[in-house]
This record gives structure tokens, sequence and C-alpha cells, in this order.
């Protein structure tokens, strides 16, 4: 069980057998950017297992500014870590090209909320269906 960002860091780079050069907090800490020898990541740690959007499509979304700074910062992969330890991936290209932005109700900033079926099992190595 995945209870908090640094254990999620740390399911990171077991899966990815490398650990960071340097690690950057997005957000007050919501999400980090990770440095490894060959490549930069933004990580994103979350206790609920897809959202529901008012469409009832099941996916997950990004803080827009925290993707572009991210992206700036030349980042080559986004992971998503669960509270069960599944993790995913998709790229920034994917986001920017396929996601829809909403602004949310609670902080009132844009997201880029993208369906599940775009995201890739590190696990399995395969998209997941939609369910």
């Amino acid at each position: 069980m995945i209870t908090d960002i640094k254990q999620a860091v740390t399911k990171l780079c077991s899966i990815l057998h490398e650990l960071p050069t340097k690690i950057e907090d997005l957000n007050e800490g919501r999400y980090k950017l990770i440095v490894f020898k060959n490549e930069t990541c933004l990580l994103k740690y979350t206790r609920q297992h897809f959202l529901t959007f008012k469409d009832n499509a099941h996916g997950e979304s990004l803080n827009v500014d925290d993707l572009n700074i991210a992206i700036e910062k030349g980042i080559k992969r986004v992971f998503i870590v669960y509270t069960d330890g599944k993790i995913y991936t998709i790229s920034p290209k994917t986001i920017l090209t396929q996601a829809e932005v909403r602004k949310t109700e609670a902080e009132g900033k844009d997201t880029y909320s993208f369906n599940m079926n775009l995201l890739i099992n590190m696990k399995t190595n395969k998209q997941e269906e939609t369910k």
C-alpha cells in the first residue's frame, strides 16, 4: 500500500531500477519532478483511482500550469501512482493532443482531463481498457 508521495517516488524508482539525481516539488508537493540519469519525468500520486467526469467517462487529470512547467523542464513521461501500487504512464504529447481542458470546481484551476484508455500500465505495458 502506497500512503504518500514519498512512497510513490520509491515505488517508481524500484520499477525503473534507477535512483533519481534530483527531485523537485511542484504545486506544493502534489507533483514531483524527478530527474534520472537519462530522463526527467513528472510523478503524480493520487488516492482516487480514475476520476469520473460529468459525462461518466473514467480518467485522470493534471493541472495545466504544472504540466506546462514540467514540459519546459524537459519531461519525457508522466507517471501516475495509486495507493494500490499500480503505476501508469502517459506522454506529455498525448496529454496535449488528446486531453480536454476543464476547470476544477474546488480550486478553479484549469486541468487536462484524459480518458483512462490513454494510460499505459507499467506492469503489463498495455493501455488500460475503458470500463
